[in-house]
């Protein structure tokens, strides 16, 4: 079968190997393709390799554009799971970097789905907004772990997470982390010590044991966070209490970035001067931008918060803006 003039091929595999897959490809003779969708499900480790995949896409696909790929592995008793056993970090090599075609990971119920995508711009490149990401350093440490929750009562086995976390770090090492679950501290201390080079995190909200009182668990769990973590970018879908925020200064001493997604019931003037408070007292801390989502962002909003700043003497050198629904404070 010749397709000599397709650009556009979209392919849902069930069956196929990667070797037979190349065999596949190489038949439609399809040199002019520029979109490559490709999902598998077939359990061939070989499709994690990237040295691989660049040799095929330059020697069959020379005009190729746009690359969509998804491979799903699965985790379950008396079942084992293919290892990627070649070099880490393959994915970031020139090939890919110059393409600008972007390795992640997402944990899904008991699958680890592998996606490749072109670049797109995430909430952490605030600095970046108005220039493109085109460094090879920057992107090189682009990769992204998503956790999807995994049932009503979230990550109960710190083993299986474990578990799938450590099969993406022989693929690639992990630099940003996104979950929709209320986390424990407990568990998010166990993520984090796996993954230490992590930059920005992206959480609902943080939990703690129900009593009202933290156990020495909890604190040891703390302690640990507050000085082995070098996270310096942190979302939160959610504040209820200010105390919150408090909580997440002491826990990530380094962030420079913080935005929130939601405040709940709570005056927009009062979060940003108890925030500027707070940071007041803590001398040379390192946060030099707030982000925080309100319905009814606009010019007034920005004026009125401008003037509270100034009045109160809580920063110098700063802006306000809002671009849509997003607030944005940043000083110097």
């Amino acid at each position: 079968m010749t397709l000599s003039n397709l650009t556009h091929l979209s392919i849902n595999n069930y069956q196929m190997t990667f070797d037979e897959f190349e065999i596949f490809i190489k038949k439609l003779y399809s040199s002019k393709l520029k979109v490559l969708s490709f999902t598998t499900i077939v359990q061939d480790i070989a499709y994690l390799d990237a040295n691989r995949w660049e040799e095929f896409i330059l020697q069959n696909l020379p005009k190729l554009e746009e690359f969509y790929f998804k491979y799903s592995t699965y985790f379950e008793d008396h079942y084992e799971t293919p290892m990627y056993s070649g070099k880490r970090d393959q994915f970031i090599s020139p090939f890919w970097i110059e393409r600008r075609w972007i390795l992640q990971a997402e944990i899904e119920l008991d699958n680890l789905i592998y996606s490749i995508r072109p670049y797109k711009k995430r909430w952490y490149e605030y600095n970046t907004q108005h220039k493109m990401i085109n460094t090879s350093d920057q992107l090189s440490k682009f990769m992204r772990l998503i956790l999807v929750k995994k049932s009503s009562e979230g990550w109960p086995n710190s083993l299986a997470i474990n578990k799938y976390i450590s099969h993406v770090l022989t693929v690639t090492q992990i630099h940003h982390m996104e979950t929709q679950e209320h986390f424990f501290i407990g568990k998010l201390r166990e993520i984090l010590d796996l993954l230490s080079e992590l930059d920005s995190l992206q959480i609902y909200s943080l939990s703690f044991s129900q009593s009202t009182c933290l156990s020495r668990e909890e604190i040891e769990n703390l302690l640990f966070l507050s000085t082995k973590n070098q996270i310096t970018k942190l979302c939160l879908e959610i504040i209820i209490l200010i105390e919150e925020v408090y909580f997440l200064i002491e826990i990530f001493p380094h962030i420079n970035h913080l935005q929130v997604n939601f405040i709940h019931s709570m005056d927009v003037e009062l979060f940003v001067r108890l925030i500027l408070i707070q940071i007041m007292i803590k001398s040379n801390h390192p946060l030099r931008l707030l982000c925080f989502c309100v319905a009814a962002a606009d010019d007034e909003m920005v004026h009125k918060l401008e003037k509270m700043i100034n009045i109160e003497n809580l920063l110098v050198d700063f802006t306000v803006k809002h671009v849509m629904n997003e607030i944005y404070l940043q000083w110097k």
